[in-house]
């Protein structure tokens, strides 16, 4: 996965668009309700979070395809994440 730290925009590896991201709430991930199958349960929104450490490009792109309000958690230090500092996909 590739991560735009400027528009905030996750891309899969091969450049098609996952997901822009963005959380009104900011809710600290470890404040999260732990719900297993690597995702936490919001109680401000009532949504599910993805760690999209856990997933492939693919799955998660069908995931948001299928869900476009799917929630997204990106730890820009997780290890299938390139970062994108200005840099067009």
């Amino acid at each position: 996965m590739k991560f735009n730290l400027k528009s905030k925009t996750l891309y899969t590896d091969k450049g098609d668009l996952i997901k822009s991201l963005s959380c009104p709430k900011k809710i600290d991930w470890e404040l999260l309700s732990d719900s297993g199958d690597n995702k936490r349960f919001c109680d401000q929104c009532a949504n599910y979070i993805l760690d999209s450490e856990h997933f492939s490009d693919d799955v998660l792109l069908k995931i948001v395809q299928e869900n476009p309000n799917t929630c997204l958690m990106v730890d820009i230090n997780q290890k299938n994440l390139t970062i994108l500092n200005n840099e067009f996909i």
